[in-house]
């Protein structure tokens, strides 16, 4: 089978986020069982155009795109908002003429895009099943976890968001990453929930073991909480600043490290923070190796997003013995059953996440085992990427039958 994959963002990136690894973990195991894949993504320098192989994935990286990243091209603020606009509509139609030219070449059986970035507007008609996939859309309200229309002063987002649902509305075949997002969008978008499939994000687990590093919590009173994701508001993190503060107020007892990217007022903030807590580190962004590693040294990692679509840093802290404590809103109730494999919280309440950490340092060490085995068992039988790929190579071929059915 040819699968053709399209995103605005696939490693290595600067824009690099939570598509782009999942992307990374499926094309690399689509190739492990004899699929050919193709990559169609934007160039961080949209200068520049590249076509290259990379371990069995052919990467095509356009030019032209509709973005500005500063480290590669100095632009003003008004003209990156102006370029989502101008080249909106061309450098859609580039990537509708880049599928041509491969499809000439080598046909290609099946397309997977993202809703976000609305990249799939002018593909279809092309004879190819095309598979539109939810992940986090440009208009959600991750406060709310409902898709509407926030702030009227960013016209780039609000167009590119309209796009990307009237891309959903029209699509035949739609895959959510959680039950919570697919809820979402048929509220929304008013489509029938029997055409959305829920598969849910893989975890690429190098190799699976039934024992863990217990010795990692003989030091749990001198705690070490970890945060990993983008450095944002929406993802609780002044919450769970606010809440380490009052756990070292009385007991002194946690450090917390964050790791993520981070724009430049929020660092600012963070910067400050620093300099007033010495329990407060943040390493910026980090690459995923070196993530995994933070997971096994930290005793607990905490995600308190005001709503999260997945959160597939919860299934890889579960995966690396880390005990997670994630919000309770959208996607994570889904991963996580609350006091056996990991602990959900409210987001908004501050008292209940420090109250939840405390616990966990005052548990007894044979009960947070248990949360850590039950976490790994559950990351290995439910989100290993040999399941997720066994369910969407099952549905990528259903949906070709049924195209040629048509």
């Amino acid at each position: 089978m040819h699968i053709l994959y399209i995103s605005r963002e696939y490693p290595p990136s600067k824009r690099a986020g939570g598509i782009a690894s999942y992307l990374k973990d499926m094309t690399g195991e689509m190739i492990t069982r004899g699929n050919k894949v193709t990559v169609i993504c934007a160039s961080d320098d949209t200068r520049k155009e590249v076509d290259v192989f990379d371990d069995g994935v052919r990467i095509i990286r356009l030019s032209k795109g509709d973005f500005v990243i500063s480290a590669y091209e100095k632009r003003c603020k008004s003209v990156k908002k102006m370029r989502c606009i101008y080249r909106f509509i061309s450098y859609r139609m580039k990537i509708r003429r880049k599928i041509q030219e491969i499809n000439k070449v080598d046909d290609i059986d099946i397309i997977e895009v993202p809703e976000y970035g609305a990249e799939s507007l002018f593909i279809n008609g092309l004879g190819i099943p095309v598979i539109v996939r939810l992940h986090t859309p440009t208009l959600l309200d991750r406060t709310t976890g409902e898709i509407k229309i926030k702030n009227i002063k960013k016209i780039h987002h609000i167009l590119i968001g309209l796009v990307e649902i009237l891309i959903v509305k029209r699509s035949k075949y739609i895959t959510s990453c959680s039950e919570s997002l697919k809820k979402c969008f048929v509220n929304m978008c008013k489509i029938k929930s029997d055409n959305v499939r829920v598969i849910y994000n893989p975890m690429n687990l190098i190799e699976y073991k039934d024992e863990f590093n217990k010795e990692k919590f003989n030091d749990i009173n001198e705690c070490r909480v970890m945060f990993a994701g983008t450095i944002v508001k929406e993802k609780g993190i002044y919450n769970l600043i606010e809440a380490c503060k009052r756990i070292n107020y009385h007991q002194n007892s946690v450090r917390l490290i964050i790791a993520g990217k981070i724009n430049d007022s929020d660092r600012y903030i963070i910067d400050k923070m620093k300099e007033k807590y010495d329990w407060l580190e943040c390493l910026g962004f980090i690459d995923r190796q070196k993530l995994y590693e933070l997971y096994g040294k930290c005793h607990i990692s905490c995600f308190p997003s005001f709503w999260e679509a997945f959160g597939i840093v919860i299934v890889e802290a579960m995966s690396f013995d880390s005990i997670v404590v994630a919000t309770k809103n959208g996607g994570p109730k889904e991963i996580i059953d609350d006091g056996k494999d990991g602990y959900l919280i409210d987001p908004f309440d501050i008292d209940n996440i420090s109250n939840v950490i405390k616990n966990i340092i005052n548990s007894d060490k044979e009960e947070l085992f248990k949360i850590v085995v039950n976490g790994r068992k559950k990351v290995h039988e439910k989100f290993s990427i040999n399941k997720i790929v066994d369910e969407t190579i099952k549905y990528y071929k259903s949906v070709c039958y049924e195209d040629t059915m048509v």
